[in-house]
């Protein structure tokens, strides 16, 4: 019994976390990082996709470089906001230069796949050969400390925790 309570409990933490819709004016509210969180907030809890791009946005404009590959991929896919492949590559270029791996990731996989661009493998081969380099010399993001670790970690519980639930619920309501 005391199990299911579980996401009962980690669902009232994360309710309780206090979040101003996402505009210039609240964004003074929040660090950069912490506009990146709310971001992956809004849309692995509370499933908002135009919220969680509006504050990849904010968080990147504020000057985390960590969210520009964040950014890139919300054009890419069109989560929360209109599908805009050459707005994708433009964040992505931007956290290649700031030295992120993952705008180089990006690129490759775009390239790879034709996405936006014609398909050219030597081209994607050079972005993951980059890639790769920036991999090893890419910065650590100042937020992967034991706080940042254990709000993923929950985030992690609170889902796999919905997914349990749901299908216990589909069994007993189903069956």
């Amino acid at each position: 019994m005391l199990i299911l309570l579980i996401p009962i409990v980690l669902h009232a933490f994360w309710d309780s976390i206090p979040s101003a819709p996402c505009n210039d004016e609240n964004a003074s509210l929040y660090t950069p990082v912490q506009m990146k969180y709310l971001a992956f907030a809004s849309r692995g809890i509370w499933g908002d996709e135009p919220e969680a791009a509006c504050w990849f946005r904010q968080s990147a404009r504020a000057g985390n470089t960590f969210a520009y590959t964040s950014v890139g991929m919300t054009y890419e896919d069109g989560n929360g906001v209109e599908q805009d492949i050459g707005e994708a590559m433009d964040w992505y270029q931007r956290a290649i230069e700031a030295g992120h791996s993952g705008g180089a990731y990006r690129m490759a996989l775009l390239y790879r796949e034709g996405r936006g661009v014609p398909a050219n493998a030597e081209t994607a081969e050079r972005y993951f050969e980059l890639q790769r380099k920036l991999k090893e010399t890419e910065p650590r993001q100042e937020s992967e400390s034991n706080a940042s670790r254990k709000i993923k970690s929950m985030h992690r519980a609170i889902v796999h925790a919905d997914r349990h639930l749901a299908r216990i619920f589909s069994s007993v309501v189903g069956g």
